[in-house]
């Protein structure tokens, strides 16, 4: 009877919230969509106002979709706005200073370097630049330290200990389900299998990890000896002895100016901006900052930024990914608009189909005949990513990107005695010929199929080999090969390599495609994949104003019981994450990939 009235409440409940949904949320949205909301009020910037910096969620380089919203109710920021803002208030008398309030940022460590770059040009100006965390670990005190003067909640936490990558192995599981990877690879250091195969990195891998790992934390070694005026050997043996362990520690080292609870913090921020006893403190956000300056020019001639961020597959783009069929789209729109003069790919991308990712270069290499293309690589550009990078005439990337990773890689999976001996499935077929069941996950491959898969995955590699000694004018294939092999590298080490032309963020490459389109006198930038309905136009505009769902709760007017019911209930269609596993045995054909399993925010 129990067990009936728990069965009864629980489909009550569930009938009650879809009808809930039905009812209240999609005609609120609706109604919201039609009326054609302004979200984004004009900006007024007082005089003596403080630039508000605040770093609290995942920095990102695409507009939001559909699913945003209704994701995890964290703040989305967009690097690109972000930067804009700290340059506008550079140049803007009526800011006096900026707050940078690191608070729970999710970045890579390209993401990072932008921003401490763009923070050490706004101290040019003079005016006053301070931070303030309760926390910090390594990537905090990278940006912390930008500022001349480094504030901490006197009870905080630090973390300065070194960076280290960890990955999992699924061997044991695989043995433990009585299921067999089937790998096909070329490359030494083409890693991204090994968790399928292994129980611990390869020597090859753990090389090409402790290289890049190296030549990040030399960018940080740097900014923080110089921050606490110490020889860079001295941070090192901070870090391998463990001397800064407490708030303390790194204010006795110079990491860190004082600790202060946050209304003393607020206190000073107000005497700095000569702010009176009696005013109200005059911070501008981000969001108001760029709405402000957001340039409203009628400049005729435009360039093009393709901003291309997840993981590269076959036909439309979804949620994290970078769709050929989508992005083909996007681009046959740039090639009819002669106003374009120029095109930015924005590429923050560890790749992924090895045939998206070479219909992707072709178009962009085609493009770049007509006009000049250049690629900007975000916090991670590798394998497929730099496949796509590679039809552009220029490439740059931060110190910190992680790129290279030219290698391909194939897997199937034999779960034939998964079924009989875990399950009790037997299988049995006919076919018109011996191997009309290829790629089938159910039986063993042949010897003659593994030679075949094996053979395409050599030739995509060959192809990639060529397609980087002939885009990146290397005299022969061979030195192309020496580099390759499936191996990482930072942009700071891909420059030295020939594989990247010039160290820089995408401010710098908008300037380049301006140099190379005889852009002087002004353009506008036209962002694609562009937004085609509504919905999608009215998150853009919510994205303006790092709008997260509490925010969208004083916006609407909904109890935040409400709103998080909503975004539940909508979140539940939108997820379709599809694992290796389920593609492969969707397509009964290998996975051949181009991509690189190291996540950019993996390095801590």
């Amino acid at each position: 009877m129990k067990g009936f009235l728990r069965s009864f409440l629980s489909a009550a409940a569930g009938t009650f919230a879809g009808v809930l949904l039905v009812v209240v949320g999609i005609p609120l949205l609706l109604v919201l969509i039609a009326s054609n909301v302004q979200w984004t009020a004009k900006v007024s910037v007082e005089p003596q106002s403080v630039l508000h910096i605040l770093l609290d969620g995942q920095v990102v380089d695409g507009a939001p979709s559909v699913e945003w919203i209704f994701e995890d109710g964290g703040h989305r920021i967009r690097l690109s706005k972000l930067i804009r803002a700290i340059r506008a208030a550079k140049e803007d008398s009526r800011i006096v200073g900026a707050v940078l309030d690191i608070r729970n940022p999710n970045m890579g460590w390209a993401s990072a370097t932008a921003i401490r770059r763009e923070l050490e040009s706004f101290k040019e100006s003079k005016k006053f630049l301070m931070s303030y965390a309760d926390r910090l670990d390594e990537k905090g005190l990278y940006l912390a330290t930008v500022a001349e003067k480094a504030y901490v909640q006197p009870n905080g936490d630090i973390e300065l200990n070194g960076l280290a990558i960890e990955e999992a192995f699924l061997k044991g599981l695989f043995t433990k389900l009585e299921v067999q990877p089937l790998i096909f690879r070329v490359g030494r250091f083409k890693s991204a299998i090994e968790p399928l195969i292994l129980d611990r990195m390869s020597p090859e891998n753990k090389e090409q990890l402790v290289t890049l790992i190296a030549d990040i934390w030399g960018d940080v070694r740097t900014a923080l000896s110089a921050k606490a005026k110490v020889p860079s050997e001295k941070v090192d043996e901070w870090v391998s002895e463990l001397s800064i362990q407490s708030i303390d520690d790194a204010k006795k080292a110079g990491l860190i100016t004082e600790t202060l609870f946050s209304d003393e913090f607020d206190d000073l921020v107000h005497e700095a901006a000569k702010w009176g006893e009696s005013d109200e403190p005059k911070y501008v956000s981000v969001s108001e900052m760029y709405a402000a300056t957001k340039s409203r020019g009628k400049e005729k001639r435009k360039i093009a930024l393709l901003v291309a961020e997840g993981e590269i597959v076959k036909g439309e783009s979804t949620r994290g990914q970078v769709g050929d069929d989508t992005y083909l789209s996007a681009l046959a729109e740039i090639k009819d608009d002669d106003d374009v003069a120029a095109v930015v790919v924005r590429i923050n991308s560890p790749g992924g189909d090895a045939l998206a990712s070479d219909v992707l270069w072709r178009e962009l290499a085609v493009l770049d005949e007509d006009r000049p293309v250049v690629a900007s690589m975000g916090d991670i550009a590798a394998s497929g990513g730099y496949y796509m990078a590679a039809g552009a005439r220029h490439i740059l990337a931060e110190p910190t990107t992680i790129t290279g990773s030219i290698g391909v890689f194939g897997v199937l999976f034999n779960a034939e005695s998964l079924f009989k001996n875990k399950l009790g499935v037997q299988f049995d077929r006919v076919a018109t010929h011996p191997y009309a069941d290829f790629g089938n996950f159910t039986r063993p491959l042949a010897k003659k199929e593994s030679d075949a898969i094996q053979a395409g995955v050599e030739r995509t590699y060959r192809r990639f080999i060529n397609v980087v000694a002939e885009s990146r004018g290397f005299e022969k294939v061979e030195d192309v090969e020496k580099i390759a092999e499936g191996r990482v590298w930072s942009g700071r080490r891909a420059v030295e390599l020939g594989l990247v032309d010039e160290l820089g963020g995408l401010d710098r490459a908008l300037a380049k495609a301006a140099e190379f389109s005889g852009l002087t006198d002004g353009y506008q930038i036209d962002v694609y994949p562009k937004t085609t309905d509504r919905l999608s136009r009215l998150l853009e505009q919510l994205s303006e104003d790092s709008v997260s769902l509490g925010h969208l709760e004083a916006k609407m007017g909904l109890s935040s019981s409400v709103v998080r019911f909503l975004s539940k209930m909508a979140s539940g269609p939108l997820e379709h994450v599809l694992s290796l596993m389920e593609r492969v045995r969707d397509s009964r054909r290998p996975g051949v990939l181009a991509r690189e399993p190291v996540s950019a925010t993996a390095i801590r």
